[in-house]
């Protein structure tokens, strides 16, 4: 059968479509149902915005400035703060766990996406250990054309990589830091920890000293990216040697992932998270556990169920919270299929 140009055009938008999350409706400022998301006292909530930054084509070559607020608990808002502000709580005692959301959501939704994670990997987590959760929140509110804008939301990633490249290079070494990617989110997760083991997160022309910090625990979640991509020559093949641990969940239903390779009609990449990861990764492949969830997901590319499973979040709270001793009640709780 021959498909006129429009029918195309129909169908590939209905799969790239597929990528998206319904965005909420967007306000200037977060804002958080307090009666229903207060954290617990210990840990702190920050939220990082670069909806409000350009593109960079490579390298830095100033200091971003990104909007930075913090959690207040007791008055259930949220205080204007900065970068500085944040890394000034930079504690060895505190891990420090980054969130990065997916696409076409909007600031208020990224926001409620991360609290829902957030209170669910509590409820599971040592009352005498604290989390810093840090919510990068990027520019991911839906555009007018559907395909032109997954395209460009895809080529967004590298340059939130790059932003967070910088803000790790700048977080103290002595903190243990877990970094938590779902879909889109995976590769701007990647493509960071790949920079940083670059050039630290450098600016451009303006080199700062290299300094060895700690590797980090890092989290994957249905990832729209190229499943070679952590492989020995390509993209991001640097990014596992910053890395201590790495958790793949992945879903082989995914009915958004099967159709990944339209993101980039030239390389047709296949996604990460539909078929796991692939290529060479050397001395490096022992770091990396990948966990099979359609039994749990079904083929909604959907992040809830991801993060609210108790099964799921058991696997998940090594790599997060930096705690290898899971509580009895949860040894027994049916696990995904390992790969």
């Amino acid at each position: 059968m021959i498909f006129r140009q429009g029918a195309w055009a129909a169908l590939l938008g209905a799969a790239l479509l597929a990528l998206i999350v319904a965005p909420l409706s967007a306000g200037e400022k977060p804002c958080i149902s307090a009666c229903l998301t207060r954290p617990r006292p210990q840990d702190q909530i920050w939220l990082v915005s670069t909806r409000e930054l350009d593109c960079v084509d490579c390298r830095l070559m100033a200091p971003p400035k990104p909007a930075v607020w913090k959690y207040d608990a007791l008055q259930c808002n949220w205080q204007p703060a900065s970068v500085d502000k944040l890394l000034a709580t930079d504690n060895p005692e505190t891990p420090t766990n980054i969130f990065v959301h997916g696409n076409w959501i909007s600031f208020e939704g990224s926001v409620q996406e991360a609290f829902t994670y957030y209170l669910n990997q509590a409820s599971y987590a040592p009352s005498d250990r604290p989390l810093r959760l840090v919510i990068w929140s990027w520019p991911s509110t839906r555009g007018r054309h559907p395909v032109r804008d997954v395209r460009a939301k895809y080529a967004r990633t590298d340059s939130e990589a790059e932003y967070l490249a910088w803000f790790l290079g700048r977080v103290s070494p002595r903190v243990k830091v877990s970094l938590t990617g779902y879909s889109f989110g995976a590769p701007i997760v990647t493509g960071a920890l790949h920079r940083l083991a670059l050039h630290g997160g450098a600016l451009d022309r303006m080199p700062v000293p290299r300094v060895e910090r700690e590797v980090s625990r890092v989290v994957l979640i249905a990832a729209a990216e190229d499943r070679y991509v952590l492989a020995a020559g390509q993209e991001h093949e640097l990014a596992l040697s910053r890395v201590e641990l790495l958790l793949n969940l992945t879903n082989g239903c995914d009915s958004a992932l099967k159709y990944f390779r339209f993101v980039d009609p030239c390389a047709r990449p296949e996604a990460l998270g539909y078929h796991g990861m692939a290529g060479y990764l050397g001395v490096h492949a022992a770091k990396v556990e990948q966990i099979e969830c359609s039994a749990i997901v079904g083929k909604q590319h959907y992040w809830r169920p991801f993060v609210t499973d108790p099964s799921l979040i058991a696997e998940m709270r090594p790599y997060i919270w930096f705690d290898d001793a899971w509580p009895d009640a949860m040894v027994d709780l049916a696990l995904p299929a390992r790969r």
